[in-house]
């Protein structure tokens, strides 16, 4: 118990804990990864002037995530166009929709 309170009285004498902040360079510009805020590119910003700052100091983000790589299944697509094409033909014969929708 004792050990705690020393602990907590020495974060507090010097001025809490200090923490490194993070950034990622994104597609659209960079995200802070503390709070995953998007930082817009503009001296107008408070986020992008300390941003520029931590920059300065010689830190670096992290690099961009590669995108994600979506697998289409060519079998599955074909499944799904010929099921899309008999319910069209369904419509159809039942009047629900005009001859020749497609």
């Amino acid at each position: 118990m004792k050990k705690i309170l020393l602990v907590l009285l020495l974060i507090s004498l010097l001025g809490g804990i200090a923490y490194a902040e993070n950034y990622r360079l994104t597609e659209d510009g960079v995200q802070r990864l503390s709070d995953t805020a998007f930082l817009p590119a503009t001296m107008k910003n408070a986020d992008w002037r300390d941003y520029q700052k931590w920059l300065s100091e010689g830190n670096a983000p992290e690099a961009k995530l590669p995108k994600p790589v979506l697998f289409v299944d060519e079998k599955e697509e074909k499944v799904k166009a010929r099921m899309r094409k008999k319910a069209i033909d369904e419509l159809i014969s039942e009047g629900e929709l005009p001859a020749g929708y497609e």
